[in-house]
């Protein structure tokens, strides 16, 4: 229970240390309690899976797997734990880009909790939070959507539960992508209103939300907003993990396209070359996490005219694709698109047209 409130609140460092030694405590029991070392290994593959640590393949997934075949030899197929280790094994295989097995666990899991729970369950509308996005990568939006819409129906029934929060700014994140920036912005202020009265102003949900209204507010042009809520966001993701993870470089990167957008280049440069460390654009490229940093870093070069310099950033990833990672996702479409406008402006169109294509 520490090291699921310390990865909530931080300092992650003792989400990793409290959950690691409950696992210990739970392996050496005599005699053992396979529910009890499930409930642990749960909880420490949740560490690695929020905090974005440790090698999924070789570290995480035999956690997640051990979990679930603890809890089926001990319970019924339908029992919520079931569908509890079969969900977190579903969100597993998404980060892996196992999409479409994704989509198999995560959905069974949820017909679980309904027989089970019934169909207006909290965990019920946890779970159909979970689900939208993969509905949405699997090329059906609508579908998504009317997973976040129930979720939040489910979560109103509860506000006690205070997950409304993220489902309002899921949706937002939902608005933002097609284009409707006046509703999504609606959605992410509704989403950062019940976030900091239900949880609280220094919360987890409440640093990603201020990142995601502060960028939307820089494409809207409201850069004294957006400067005002992205740092703010920045100041709470660095007190609860600290200035060198991989969710504050999200704020570094959310930072650096306002600093481009109010023509500061070299505050925008610092900023992305910092996410750009933190998230192994050099050192570990192709991953979605240096994906994103890699194009912020090459907007802003593509700005002061240093287009080799960017081509070279936004290349490295596309050419040495992650094992795991090798599906299609926006993130890779978005690299592309940028990497072909780059090219265009560099004078060689016609080398462009295939990654437009690709992308």
């Amino acid at each position: 229970r520490l090291g699921k409130r310390y990865l909530h609140t931080g300092p992650t460092r003792d989400a990793q240390w409290h959950s690691a030694l409950a696992v210990g405590i739970a392996e050496s029991a005599s005699p053992p309690d396979e529910l009890a070392l499930a409930e642990m290994l749960t909880g420490f593959a949740e560490f690695h899976i929020h905090s974005r640590s440790g090698d999924y393949r070789a570290t995480v997934e035999p956690l997640v797997r051990r979990a679930l075949e603890l809890r089926q030899r001990v319970l019924d197929d339908e029992h919520p734990l079931v569908a509890q280790s079969l969900f977190l094994y579903g969100w597993l295989l998404h980060d892996l880009h196992r999409y479409e097995e994704s989509f198999e666990l995560m959905s069974e899991a949820v017909e679980s909790l309904e027989q089970s729970l019934g169909p207006d369950h909290p965990l019920v509308g946890h779970y159909l939070f979970g689900i939208h996005h993969l509905q949405e990568i699997l090329g059906d939006p609508v579908a998504g959507e009317e997973s976040l819409w129930r979720s939040i129906a489910i979560f109103e029934l509860y506000p006690e539960v205070g997950l409304s929060a993220h489902t309002y700014g899921a949706v937002g994140d939902l608005r933002h992508l097609q284009g409707d920036l006046i509703s999504g912005r609606q959605l992410y202020e509704k989403a950062l209103g019940l976030a900091e009265r239900t949880v609280g102003p220094g919360c987890i949900e409440a640093a990603s939300l201020l990142n995601n209204l502060g960028g939307l507010e820089t494409e809207l042009g409201e850069l004294a907003d957006a400067r005002g809520h992205l740092e703010q966001g920045l100041h709470i993701a660095v007190g609860l993990y600290g200035a060198d993870s991989e969710h504050t470089a999200d704020h570094y990167i959310a930072l650096s396209a306002l600093h481009l957008a109010d023509r500061d280049f070299e505050q925008a440069e610092e900023l992305a070359r910092r996410a750009c460390e933190i998230n192994g654009c050099v050192t570990d490229p192709g991953t979605p996490s240096s994906d994103v940093a890699a194009r912020a870093l090459g907007n802003v070069l593509r700005e002061k005219g240093r287009y080799e310099e960017a081509r070279d950033i936004l290349s490295r990833g596309l050419l040495t694709r992650q094992p795991g990672l090798e599906a299609p996702n926006h993130e890779v479409a978005e690299n592309l698109i940028v990497l072909a406008d780059l090219i265009v402006e560099m004078g060689a169109g016609s080398q462009a047209i295939p990654i437009y294509e690709e992308a």
